[in-house]
């Protein structure tokens, strides 16, 4: 992940998916409200997801996440490079906790 400023300059240095610095924001997540995210979502938090990491950077950089425009994934980041729109694509909804699953969604019948 990758926050982005009103200029369209990068805030921090990016977060990749496989630190897992933000786990106890995810075990917060997941004993106040991870059946409501599974739920709506069909994941349970985990360092990877946008949320926690967000979470952390609240903590140990405060204000921080206040300034950023966006945060981007590293797909994100390169459209928004090429681009200057900050887009988010479908496989990635999900690995940011930002997919509503539908049961039967995506099905052919």
């Amino acid at each position: 992940m990758t926050l982005i400023g009103a200029h369209g300059e990068v805030l921090h240095p990016a977060i990749i998916w496989m630190d897992t610095r933000s786990e106890p924001q995810c075990e917060a997540l997941r004993q106040h409200c991870g059946d409501e995210i599974l739920r709506i979502n069909g994941k349970s938090p985990a360092p990877y997801n946008a949320d926690p990491v967000l979470m952390w950077l609240q903590a140990e950089a405060p204000g921080l996440v206040d300034t950023a425009r966006c945060s981007l994934t590293t797909t994100g980041y390169l459209n928004f490079r090429l681009t200057n729109e900050p887009v988010m694509n479908v496989s990635d909804a999900s690995i940011l906790l930002r997919l509503i699953w539908r049961r039967g969604a995506g099905r052919r019948r």
